[in-house]
């Protein structure tokens, strides 16, 4: 990283005004963890080329920089998704009167999960609201709000008056770092019948863990890095990993030292379910922990340099989730100092529950 970083001054040196490397450099910033100083060299790099920079570049950037009022107005430049045809208008985010309307997610279940508060606010307009996404989410967002039908992708659909994509409701909605995100959590909930998974009642910490996400691009931490905490006195850690990555627990001879249970979970609303009944999870940026986020429940996420656009830098909170710590690799890529921070806070939450049992 530190040649790449010293390739590019050298570059800035002889062309000083190429929009290009400007935005080259700043890639590379933002990867290093420092999206203001990435913003700036975006910003140098469209005004000597309008155009330059990718509209969805220039807003994970404002975003992650903390302006989210124009990382929200930018978001509408990102890559289009491909969903099926729906003949109706796209909603402008005026009243809808009794209108019906279709808010449609992207098939991305962690953009989903994290969005899905805003459609609460949707109804909120005076609107009849339908719901399509991704089936496995279909039995959670039925219980939001103001929702009169989901409807899982591949279904046939409603006509309906207008439509919108879920990503855009913030911006629609008028999202700036002052009014919103709505942290109100809970905001889903187990669905009816589903109970929170039950574990021994006693004076142990039970944890979940999960140590990489499902979607390609994202950054997982190696398990052993994580098994630091086994050796915590009155501690269990629960694995939530799904997918091939549940194998890791074997390969790495760590089977003893974790309950594995994620592999075991059929669908999202188990997952949930067994999210529900944990004292704690601690996780990378993936599914389960924007659903601990969502359910109001405490949720430490291992964050690594070059980081996704939903995370503000220098916070060691998120904007999205009341309830969520941030920890994050340290600058030389390691995790050593993130992780000493969890050992301390994870054992002094366990001897507070202990105190509250005792």
């Amino acid at each position: 990283m530190a040649s790449s970083e010293a390739a590019f001054l050298q570059a800035l040196t002889d062309l000083p005004d190429n929009a290009e490397v400007l935005y080259a450099f700043g890639l590379l910033e933002r990867e290093r963890g420092r999206p203001r100083e990435a913003l700036g060299l975006f910003e140098r790099a469209e005004h000597l080329r309008p155009g330059t920079v990718p509209g969805h570049e220039m807003a994970a950037t404002l975003l992650k920089s903390g302006n989210l009022a124009r990382g929200m107005a930018e978001m509408i430049n990102r890559p289009a998704i491909s969903l099926p045809e729906v003949k109706a208008p796209e909603w402008d985010g005026s009243r809808l009167d009794a209108r019906t309307i279709l808010v449609r997610d992207e098939n991305d279940s962690v953009d989903t999960i994290m969005l899905s508060r805003y459609i609460p606010l949707v109804a909120l307009q005076g609107g009849l609201v339908s719901v399509e996404c991704v089936p496995e989410l279909a039995p959670l967002l039925t219980g939001l709000a103001g929702v009169e039908q989901v409807i899982p992708r591949g279904q046939s659909l409603p006509k309906v008056d207008c439509t919108v994509r879920l990503l855009d409701v913030p911006r629609l909605l008028g999202t700036t770092s002052r009014t919103t995100p709505p942290r109100n959590v809970p905001y889903l909930h187990l669905p009816d019948g589903v109970l929170p998974f039950r574990f021994p009642d006693d004076q142990r910490l039970h944890v979940g863990l999960s140590w990489v996400g499902q979607r390609e691009r994202d950054r997982g931490i190696p398990l052993p890095v994580l098994m630091r905490l086994a050796a915590l006195p009155q501690i269990d850690l629960v694995s939530l990993q799904r997918g091939d990555q549940a194998a890791d627990l074997i390969s790495t001879g760590n089977r003893l030292f974790v309950e594995e249970m994620g592999s075991h979970c059929r669908d999202v609303v188990d997952l949930a379910a067994l999210v529900a009944g944990l004292d704690l999870i601690v996780t990378t940026d993936t599914v389960e922990a924007h659903l601990a986020g969502a359910l109001g429940k405490p949720v430490w996420v291992l964050l690594p340099l070059g980081n996704d656009w939903r995370w503000v830098d220098d916070r060691d909170d998120s904007v999205w989730y009341p309830t969520m710590r941030v920890f994050r690799q340290s600058t030389d890529g390691t995790w050593t100092r993130a992780m000493t921070r969890i050992a301390e806070a994870m054992s002094a939450m366990a001897a507070g529950k202990r105190g509250r049992r005792g």
